[in-house]
């Protein structure tokens, strides 16, 4: 009996602090003007896991290295930025992939024409317009909570 208790207490414990993570960075998100999304899949593992919930801050250009969040038809895809080129144009072009990926992403032929990129070979970018924001990340960090986003993820998955 004592056993089922301290579990109970202890489960109790974990879910409060989720709750006040939770709270804490939805206020943040909006003082400071960030967003939130939920990682689906494994394409960014080991960093970032089916689950996760991170925060997101809109910025007006990214650079190599940064994981962005990005727009493709209903779906928002979180990948990390590879190469960065001027598309025909005009506008500027992301080359992203997964980090667990071993290519990178489409992109967009219409509006991000193919080009060859040193290191990375022939791509196609995603459209600067396209991109909802970075995920925050401290000292190379992405900030998340692990996991509590599966709950969203079980419910789409219910109700589609």
């Amino acid at each position: 009996m004592r056993t089922t208790t301290r579990l109970a207490r202890a489960l109790q414990l974990v879910a409060t602090i989720l709750i006040v993570l939770t709270a804490m960075l939805y206020i943040a998100g909006i003082l400071y003007g960030a967003g939130f999304a939920v990682v689906q899949g494994r394409s960014m593992e080991p960093i970032l896991h089916s689950g996760d919930l991170v925060v997101i801050v809109g910025e007006d250009g990214y650079s190599v290295g940064d994981i962005v969040v990005y727009r493709k038809g209903d779906r928002l895809i979180i990948h990390r930025v590879v190469a960065v080129y001027q598309g025909d144009s005009g506008l500027e072009c992301y080359v992203v992939k997964g980090d667990n990926n071993p290519i990178t992403d489409m992109g967009d032929p219409v509006r991000c024409g193919p080009a060859s990129i040193e290191g990375v070979g022939y791509a196609v970018g995603v459209p600067g317009d396209a991109i909802v924001g970075k995920v925050l990340e401290v000292s190379g960090v992405p900030i998340k909570i692990p996991y509590i986003g599966i709950i969203k993820i079980l419910l789409e998955n219910l109700y589609s």
